[in-house]
């Protein structure tokens, strides 16, 4: 496994797409005007430190800000799929997040990306959101497979399925 250093702007954005990278990051204080915002060292698990843009007035994070580092986390481990011949595009239909414990800034986060649920035509996955010992968040996440211009839905393809079900809980 190769690691990979960020930048003094904490981007590697060519290198995050390769499978089997480790993503390490230095630890640069907001002070210093950076912002560190996430390591990855799993393909269903990244870690993520609550940025100032992300908290309300109050210092809590938005529930938006769930949902988007959810698909931040869940883009990351859809990268390592198996590549099939004829892929359909998989569009977003429900996306939801059950707030357990607010998270706030600075706060290091672990989301972690599972499936739940594996259709003809559908993909469920479920992201949990954890902070030291404590559940944060569950956010549960449902694409649709589809073609065309329509957006036809469409069956999951068996190379696609198989590798689902090793994430299946």
């Amino acid at each position: 496994m190769s690691t990979i250093h960020l930048n003094h702007f904490g981007i590697a954005p060519v290198y995050l797409s390769r499978p089997g990278v480790k993503l390490s990051l230095s630890q640069y204080g907001v002070g210093q005007g950076y912002c560190v915002m996430a390591r990855v060292e799993r393909s269903d698990v990244i870690e993520v430190r609550v940025p100032p843009r992300d908290v309300d007035r109050h210092g809590q994070m938005f529930i938006a800000s769930y949902i988007s580092q959810a698909e931040t986390a869940l883009s990351n481990f859809w990268r390592t799929r198996p590549l099939v011949d004829d892929e359909p595009i998989y569009i977003a239909r429900k996306a939801s997040c059950s707030l357990h414990r607010a998270l706030h800034y600075d706060d290091l986060a672990r989301f972690s990306v599972s499936v739940n649920k594996i259709g003809g035509k559908s993909i469920g996955f479920m992201v949990m959101v954890e902070t030291g010992n404590e559940l944060a968040a569950e956010i549960e996440i449902l694409w649709m497979a589809v073609r065309g211009e329509e957006h036809d839905p469409t069956s999951l393809p068996e190379d696609t399925r198989d590798w689902l079900y090793k994430y299946l809980t």
